[in-house]
């Protein structure tokens, strides 16, 4: 009702939204007010331009036509790096290069996410250093989430994968917090960072026989995100970011399966629903299971 924030845009999160929302998709991004970058890695960022640049028309649309515009930025939060890219590709609009013609403009705001590290983790030439002319107050920060969305803690922390990754703890006003890994390997940074959260939402990008695999790329085996969400206490734990070689099924314990559940593309959540979330893993179990018995019958024919 507020506002919206989205968590890592990869390549085709325009189109995802679109399908999911369908023609309530400008209304989405209206009022979309945070993208929140954990690392460079294309698959987590290169979304981001197409989102901003859809939103900015949906914008001037508005303008134009006299209606109230909630926000006329976005606040993106990321590594400098990624300030440096949308600022680059910033300085080509309206210019011709190569041929093809460039009127793309992006209404934001940038934040480095450093500067929303816990003191124990943060350093001091964090906050000396602000290169970008469009950068957030990062003193505003505090009220901003508060205001906005009811957030009473928005911050992130670094974990164990590509250079200046992070991950994110929120909490609101009235109960509920929200862990999200972004890419790691097994983390005790984030288990220590948000005891007991209403959800965590982890990688699990390799199967458990994959384990020195996971170590060698920074990611985590099903084991290694389902025991971070023991640790720390997560009452409802969604497992996602899978590789395309997993097999059709996940093996877990009992009380894991009683508080676990599989991501899949296009997948919507009501943090009042947590409570049944579990139920939705054997329904999947069950249509993988059909689906494998229907490969295996056209593998015989």
């Amino acid at each position: 009702q507020k506002g919206n924030i989205l968590l890592d845009v990869g390549g085709g999160t325009l189109q995802q939204l679109r399908r999911t929302y369908g023609v309530d998709t400008d209304d989405i991004l209206r009022h979309l007010r945070v993208i929140w970058i954990s690392h460079m890695h294309m698959d987590h960022q290169i979304g981001t331009v197409q989102v901003l640049h859809a939103r900015h028309l949906i914008i001037q649309e508005d303008i134009r036509q006299g209606r109230t515009v909630p926000s006329r930025d976005v606040l993106v939060i990321g590594q400098p790096s990624m300030g440096y890219f949308l600022g680059e590709y910033s300085g080509i609009c309206g210019c011709n290069c190569g041929g093809h013609d460039f009127h793309s403009e992006l209404d934001y705001q940038f934040l480095n996410s450093d500067l929303l590290l816990p003191p124990h983790q943060s350093h001091p030439d964090h906050i000396l250093s602000n290169p970008f002319s469009n950068t957030f107050p990062v003193e505003q920060c505090a009220s901003f989430f508060q205001e906005t969305f009811g957030l009473t803690k928005f911050f992130n922390i670094n974990v164990k994968h590509s250079f200046k990754a992070k991950a994110l703890i929120i909490h609101h006003s009235i109960g509920w917090s929200l862990a999200y890994s972004g890419d790691t390997s097994y983390c005790e940074a984030l288990v220590d960072a948000c005891p007991n959260p209403t959800v965590l939402i982890h990688e699990a990008t390799f199967e458990d026989a994959l384990q020195q695999k996971a170590l060698f790329k920074s990611h985590c085996t099903i084991s290694d995100a389902l025991s971070t969400g023991r640790k720390m206490g997560a009452y409802r734990v969604i497992l996602t970011h899978f590789s395309q070689r997993y097999p059709t099924a996940m093996v877990m314990d009992e009380e894991d399966r009683g508080h676990t559940v599989v991501a899949f593309d296009l997948m919507r959540i009501n943090i009042q629903d947590a409570p049944v979330l579990p139920s939705v893993l054997v329904r999947m179990e069950n249509m993988l299971a059909y689906e494998a018995a229907d490969d295996q019958a056209v593998e015989v024919e």
